[in-house]
């Protein structure tokens, strides 16, 4: 999978080009800068790694029982709603 994160432009494009003969295709990411805003310079920001992987520690369980594909689910959903308010 390809991906792109773009932050503070309005305009990003992607397209997938079929020219090898391969099961992936390379994937052009075009941006448009002339709509780029840059942060303002007095902006910082310092995560704090340990609280986060505590909570992290401390929420999810280290090896859920799964015995079926609702199971699966329900992990995923659980991990990612973990991760997203710890973060």
């Amino acid at each position: 999978m390809d991906i792109a994160i773009c932050k503070g432009m309005a305009m990003l494009n992607s397209i997938s080009i079929a020219e090898l003969s391969s099961d992936h295709n390379p994937v052009l990411f075009e941006v448009s800068l002339d709509n780029h805003t840059s942060p303002a310079l007095s902006t910082f920001y310092f995560p704090n790694w340990t609280k986060f992987q505590n909570i992290l520690t401390n929420t999810l369980p280290g090896n859920p029982n799964i015995s079926n594909t609702n199971d699966i689910e329900n992990a995923i959903r659980n991990f990612n709603n973990t991760f997203n308010n710890a973060l």
